[in-house]
């Protein structure tokens, strides 16, 4: 469902280049995932980082073998480097830090982009819930009002 919707606004998503969108993942421009998992790999780890010991580079590779996975590719990279696992959770804790970063200043290249992808998810579950409680309201006045026509002839008796 996310890949339809992704498929269906490519023109206005800022996607890492080769990355499939079929997951929330994949709408996290590469150098905000990277960064996110290094400061897990430094938080959550205690993993004392060299520089270049989680690059860019690196995953952009893993993503075009491994079908556009952005998370995936990342994972493996992880792994490879750290020798260690990187876990959803505390990774999605990492990219809100990023994103929870003050807007004048550094702001970490790549959060922009972000942002404008999921305030388009945000906007299209917006116009599903709105349409999905449309639907229910008026399934609940149509219902009503067939009970209200069924019950008519017990209130108004016919003569005949």
């Amino acid at each position: 469902m996310l890949g339809e919707w992704a498929a269906a606004n490519a023109d206005g998503l800022e996607v890492t280049d080769g990355v499939v969108v079929n997951e929330i993942e994949d709408l996290i421009p590469l150098p905000v995932a990277v960064a996110a998992a290094r400061a897990y790999a430094e938080r959550f780890l205690g993993i004392d980082l060299a520089k270049d010991s989680l690059t860019i580079s690196d995953v952009s590779q893993r993503i075009q073998s491994n079908g556009g996975r952005l998370f995936d590719a990342l994972a493996e990279t992880f792994s490879d480097k750290f020798e260690a696992s990187l876990e959803k959770v505390g990774f999605a804790k990492e990219v809100i830090r990023h994103v929870r970063a003050p807007r004048s200043g550094n702001r970490h290249s790549g959060v922009p982009a972000m942002e404008a992808n999921f305030a388009l998810l945000i906007a299209e579950v917006t116009k599903t819930l709105r349409d999905a409680k449309a639907a229910e309201d008026e399934r609940l006045r149509s219902r009503r009002l067939k009970r209200t026509i069924g019950g008519f002839p017990r209130l108004v008796p016919l003569e005949g």
